[in-house]
C-alpha cells in the first residue's frame, strides 16, 4: 500500500508542476503580446509625425506658365535628339549595307576557296617538330584521348643480325 501512496504523492506534485509551468507561460506570452502591442504603437506614432501634410512642398501651381515653356522646351529637345540618334543609326545601316554590298562585288573575282592549298600546314603543323622527340611529334600530344603508342613497330626490337633471324645455313637445317 505504501507504493500506491507514494505513487499517488508523485503524479500530484507532477500536476502542481504541470501547472505552474503553464500559468509561467501565460505570464510570459502576456508579456510578449504587450511587448509587440507597444512596438506598433511606437512605429505608428513615427509614421505620424513624419507623414504631416504642412511638411509637403505644395507650391507646384506657382508658376504653372513658365514650367509648362519649361517642359516643351525639354520635350522638343527630346524629340530632336532621338530623330538625329535615329537618323544617325539609319545611315550608318546604309554604310554598312553599300560597303558589304561592294565587298560581295569584289571578292567574287577573287575567291580564295579555289585557289587555296589543301596540303599547306595549318596550326601546329607549321611549327617544326624534327627537333622534338619522337614520341612528341604527333598531332596533338598531350590532349586527352591521345594514346602514346599508335603501333608496336614503333617499339621492334628484333635483332636481324641474331642466327635465327637471317636466311643463314642454320635456317635450312630442319629437325
Amino acid at each position: 500500500m505504501r507504493s500506491l501512496r507514494r505513487s499517488r504523492r508523485g503524479g500530484r506534485q507532477l500536476e502542481e508542476l504541470v501547472k505552474k509551468r503553464l500559468e509561467a507561460r501565460k505570464i510570459e506570452t502576456r508579456q510578449i503580446v504587450v511587448e509587440e502591442i507597444r512596438k506598433e504603437q511606437h512605429i505608428e506614432k513615427a509614421l505620424n509625425e513624419e507623414a504631416n501634410i504642412e511638411d509637403v512642398d505644395t507650391d507646384d501651381e506657382l508658376n504653372e506658365a513658365e514650367e509648362y515653356e519649361a517642359w516643351k522646351n525639354r520635350e522638343i529637345a527630346r524629340i530632336k535628339r532621338d530623330r538625329e540618334e535615329r537618323d544617325a543609326r539609319l545611315k550608318e545601316k546604309e554604310e554598312i549595307e553599300k560597303e558589304g554590298a561592294d565587298d560581295v562585288i569584289q571578292s567574287a573575282g577573287k575567291d580564295d576557296i579555289y585557289s587555296r592549298d589543301f596540303s599547306e600546314p595549318t596550326g601546329e603543323d607549321k611549327m617544326d617538330k624534327s627537333i622534338l622527340p619522337k614520341v612528341m611529334q604527333v598531332k596533338h600530344f598531350g590532349r586527352s584521348g591521345r594514346t602514346k603508342w599508335t603501333h608496336l613497330v614503333n617499339e621492334d626490337t628484333t635483332d636481324w643480325n641474331a642466327p635465327w633471324s637471317t636466311n643463314g645455313p642454320l635456317m635450312k637445317i630442319k629437325v
